[in-house]
């Protein structure tokens, strides 16, 4: 369950870099805006991401612990 958050943080790390340099670079007239990557939101990006992960399988499987498969 985790290894498929992890995999979309990394993914999102290099696919949001990309997007929002190319975003920048097309927006960008006459002023300058910081075209490197930031390590720090970077960091508070992927917290957001686990805390919200963590709290979405713990709200589902508390639902589901209880639930016998031979009811079904």
């Amino acid at each position: 369950m985790y290894l498929t958050s992890i995999i979309g943080i990394i993914f999102g790390w290099f696919l949001g870099s990309a997007i929002a340099y190319r975003i920048v670079i097309m927006i960008e007239n006459n002023t300058v805006y910081v075209r490197s990557p930031y390590p720090l939101g970077w960091a508070i990006d992927s917290i957001i991401t686990v805390v919200f992960t963590v709290s979405i399988i713990r709200v589902s499987l508390r639902k589901v612990k209880d639930l016998k498969l031979t009811d079904i």
